[in-house]
């Protein structure tokens, strides 16, 4: 089965947000993030998604990737 390709919205958030820290922290481990997970779960949640323009892709009632 296909992931279905939809706007995030706001219960999207904490799952965005995982999937921003996990894959920068798989893919560029050398390199720390100038934020703290805390500080990029809460600019997700009050800026990035509300802001719109997110798209997420959703396989099962799971965001697999943004």
């Amino acid at each position: 089965m296909n992931p279905a390709l939809r706007p995030a919205t706001a219960e999207d958030s904490a799952q965005v947000a995982s999937l921003l820290i996990d894959t920068r922290s798989a893919f560029m481990p050398y390199a720390p993030s100038a934020h703290s997970d805390a500080k990029v779960r809460a600019w997700v949640a009050a800026v990035l998604v509300p802001a719109g323009g997110v798209t997420v892709a959703d396989l099962h009632d799971r965001v697999v990737a943004v």
